[in-house]
């Protein structure tokens, strides 16, 4: 379990609380947008800390999520809406959590929970970017189709119903 600091301020002993408390992983995020409670001379970004036996170690790689970098995980949790970029970097970190893990995209609690939600958004707004119609029903039927698979039709397709067509196993591009 990795610990996050929204506050942007690790000063007072934050940091060593987490440590006492056993939190393998910490990051501070001072975000884009202005916080009352952060100092104001502090940059915008993301600082990652992991525990070594002696206290704190600054990285730029998330050990917890292997591979997403300390620039990464701020622009995500800065975007109004997930960039293509983003996306990329999740769906990096997710296959390297599932090669780690030993599981598939479609298997794991997080699947669920993050990333067909994250997907379902995706395709919502290329849908609505492109000024077509998307029903409830459409995106029900995307199943285990990855954000890969799914945003790659929305781009492409003229209307639901070739959005789905593009999506089926026996679908050849034109």
């Amino acid at each position: 379990m990795s610990c996050w600091d929204h506050s942007t301020d690790s000063r007072g002993g934050k940091l060593s609380l987490y440590f006492d408390w056993g939190f393998p992983e910490a990051w501070i995020e001072v975000p884009e947008t202005g916080n009352a409670r952060r100092p104001g001379a502090r940059t915008t970004g993301l600082t990652i800390y992991l525990r070594q036996a002696a206290g704190w170690r600054q990285s730029d790689v998330s050990r917890a999520f292997p591979g997403w970098q300390a620039h990464e995980i701020h622009r995500a949790m800065n975007e109004g809406s997930f960039s293509r970029r983003t996306l990329a970097a999740v769906a990096r970190v997710g296959k390297a959590l599932g090669d780690r893990e030993g599981t598939a995209p479609s298997e794991g609690p997080v699947s669920d929970a993050v990333g067909r939600p994250v997907r379902d958004a995706a395709v919502r707004r290329v849908f609505a970017h492109r000024d077509l119609a998307l029903s409830q029903e459409t995106l029900a039927a995307l199943g285990d189709r990855s954000v890969d698979e799914a945003v790659g039709a929305a781009l492409s397709c003229r209307d639901e119903t070739d959005f789905l067509l593009r999506l089926s196993p026996d679908f050849t591009h034109p």
